[in-house]
């Protein structure tokens, strides 16, 4: 398991909750996460529908986790060589969950100035 962190973010959005009283910092994280699981649904290798149908957010303070149940999904994402088993069905990678958080982290600008008055 990986994971990406983007360093001084929990304090931005700790310096954000003190802004306004009305400033749900929450809402940002939960629609940074609704993106991040559409763009991996996107980039989701598809055969049975079982790993698309696996993906899932979890939201927790200030982060959320984006990740898939099914069992093989680190060997989408990172690749699979040759198994004692013989040759594997697939040996590249085909990442869906890395390029979902880049994305996501680059639309998260647009996520954030939705919310301010024009």
């Amino acid at each position: 398991m990986y994971s990406i962190t983007v360093r001084g973010l929990e304090d931005v959005m700790k310096y954000l909750d003190k802004c306004e009283e009305t400033f749900d910092s929450n809402y940002y994280i939960e629609e940074t996460a609704k993106i991040a699981l559409q763009w991996a649904q996107h980039y989701c290798p598809e055969d049975t529908g079982r790993l698309y149908d696996s993906l899932y957010t979890k939201i927790m303070y200030h982060k959320f986790k984006l990740g898939a149940s099914a069992p093989y999904a680190i060997y989408n994402e990172l690749g699979l060589g040759p198994t004692p088993f013989g040759e594997a069905k697939y040996k590249g990678q085909r990442p869906f969950i890395r390029p979902a958080i880049l994305n996501a982290l680059r639309d998260f600008p647009a996520v954030f100035f939705k919310r301010f008055p024009k």
